[in-house]
């Protein structure tokens, strides 16, 4: 399999990043890599899920240390990461690890593994110093003499074992040296070891990641498709080079709200689309991205085709019983679906070929069928009481669990909101918090209807002091508007504030029921002489919450806005 190797650029011409920057930009974002420096050329080799996380960023990342700022873009590039001897000083910089996770090779293999018909003619070379030249060290060990012989390739340092590497051309070569440890040189004592194969675990895990990584290569996701665009359309565009850059596809699949995922033939013809600036059919623009794959929740499933009148107690035990699932909880998603927790991890495959032999008529009719769900980092929070704001909602997942991870929160109609944590297991502790003031579960992709009708506006504010003054008072407009939609503060800006609320709701209705709220701020406007406006300025202390003055420097004019007309004249007067 070849390196995932990236070629790093920085695309801040003000800005200059090393290698330990660059590790910090890696390490914050959990990226695993090896770092090389080549003819003024920044290269990392990532493993699968590291390529994912690049993947997922669209191929950037933002950092910034020490009051610098840095925009980096990542190019997937068809080369073989360089060979990174430390005793060589050809590349400027090596980073032997970014994360305290062992970075290399792929996740679940072990650094000191390897195939079977590798690891019979490599041997590891213990209590090499750290100072001592690998140069003088390959010598000694293709000296004939001593044992050694012809190497096939050189040695390196396992930067998870510290031992030296070195595989021969043939195996008897390094069963002979290990025959003869310890060995002494230059007055080291040098232990010597077979390096271990792989399981056949291994080596099928091994494997399927190999041809995961290929599958992730080669296909990409469109979304946002106009509905006046069927799937052999994309097929027939897709598959033009001179309109897409495309080329032979191998499978097209529409995943719903996701989008159309389309796999070619080969990752070099999804490379050259993905490279394409824009795609346009039918006059309708397509997002393209790269395709990456879930992770799959092994702890939870959904078990549909049930019987509306099955006790809980009775699905347990046929659960534990015929399915063989160590059940922690039930949960009814909707009538005949129900979502199951396990103490361990779930044998997908087996729970499907137990159900299909399951014959309970008083379970189901037929025989009950397993889904399995997507690894999500949502949940959804439901009954939300009415004097929560978006900001006591904000503040209340920033604490007490874990006040450093990130959240964005979103809101839906009907006193529900979806919560995106940085972190999967973030997400499952705050679904098994109690909460006094709403319930809480997890978002997995059985909640698609949850939102499916939402819909955006933008609405237009006449100054930049009325839009301050709005999200100085968030909590009297959202109250409100609570039964209309929700303000998406966090996307609200410049003259223009954000709504979202349900496609079942008119929009002129939420154009009115704003307009009328904005109509009850009392702006009043005094133009202020120039001599004196920078002193009026200085000297003015605000006196009341229920007021706010804004000053505007350019035309020496002040504002006034409040929602009660005697505060808003009382304040004039005090100009």
């Amino acid at each position: 399999m070849a390196d995932n190797v990236l070629k790093v650029s920085n695309h801040d011409p003000d800005s200059k990043f090393d290698c330990e920057t660059l590790k910090k930009i890696l390490s914050a974002n959990d990226i695993q890599s090896e770092i090389a420096q080549i003819k003024g050329e920044w290269l990392i080799k990532v493993d699968c899920p590291s390529l994912n996380v690049i993947i997922e960023a669209n191929n950037r990342l933002i950092g910034q240390f020490e009051d610098q700022s840095y925009y980096l873009v990542f190019k997937l590039i068809d080369k073989p990461f360089p060979n990174l001897n430390p005793s060589e000083n050809k590349l400027c910089t090596v980073a032997d690890k970014v994360s305290s996770r062992a970075p290399f090779p792929s996740k679940g293999m072990d650094n000191n593994e390897e195939p079977p018909e590798i690891a019979a003619k490599t041997i590891c070379v213990g209590n090499v110093p750290e100072k001592m030249d690998l140069e003088n060290l390959e010598l000694f060990f293709q000296n004939k003499k001593k044992g050694g012989g012809k190497m096939e390739k050189r040695p390196t340092r396992n930067p998870q074992t510290d031992d030296v590497e070195i595989t021969f051309v043939e195996e008897k070569t390094a069963k002979c040296l290990v025959e003869k440890s310890p060995m002494t040189y230059n007055n080291c004592t040098l232990t010597i070891t077979m390096k271990k194969p792989f399981t056949a675990e291994k080596v099928a895990e091994k494997k399927s990641e190999e041809d995961s990584l290929t599958y992730v290569r080669k296909t990409i996701l469109v979304h946002d498709v106009s509905a006046n665009i069927s799937l052999e359309e994309l097929d027939l565009y897709f598959q033009n080079p001179k309109k897409s850059k495309g080329g032979k596809i191998t499978n097209i699949e529409n995943c719903g709200k996701k989008g159309i995922k389309i796999t070619f033939a080969s990752p070099e013809i999804a490379d050259s689309v993905l490279g394409k600036d824009d795609h346009w059919l039918k006059g309708n623009s397509l997002k393209v991205k790269r395709y990456i794959i879930p992770k799959m929740d092994d702890t939870n499933i959904l078990i549909s085709d049930i019987r509306d009148d099955v006790h809980p107690d009775s699905l347990e035990d046929f659960l534990k019983v015929d399915i063989e699932l160590n059940v922690n909880t039930l949960k009814m998603i909707q009538p005949g679906v129900w979502l199951v927790n396990c103490k361990n991890k779930i044998d997908f495959e087996k729970v499907k070929s137990n159900l299909k032999e399951s014959n309970r008529k008083f379970i189901s009719d037929t025989y009950p069928k397993a889904k399995q769900l997507e690894l999500t980092n949502k949940i959804i929070v439901r009954n939300i009481p009415e004097n929560f704001s978006v900001d006591h909602l904000e503040n209340y997942f920033r604490t007490p669990l874990h006040p450093d991870h990130r959240h964005f929160l979103k809101m839906l109609p009907g006193k529900r909101c979806i919560v995106t944590f940085n972190d999967y297991n973030i997400a499952s502790q705050w679904s098994k918090v109690k909460h006094e003031k709403f319930d809480c579960d997890l978002y997995h992709d059985y909640n698609d209807d949850e939102d499916e009708d939402e819909t955006y506006m933008d609405i237009n504010i006449s100054s930049d002091f009325k839009l301050q003054f709005i999200m100085n008072y968030k909590c009297v407009f959202e109250k409100e508007l609570k039964d209309y939609g929700y303000f998406v503060w966090s996307e609200s800006q410049g003259k223009s504030l954000k709504i979202m609320f349900s496609q079942s709701i008119k929009e002129e209705k939420i154009k009115g029921k704003v307009n009328e709220l904005l109509n009850t701020i009392i702006e009043v406007e005094l133009i202020i002489p120039p001599n004196i406006y920078p002193i009026l300025k200085e000297t003015y202390h605000q006196e009341s919450d229920a007021v706010y003055v804004g000053f505007d420097d350019n035309n020496h004019k002040v504002y006034i806005l409040s929602f009660n007309k005697t505060l808003a004249e009382d304040n004039k007067n005090k100009f």
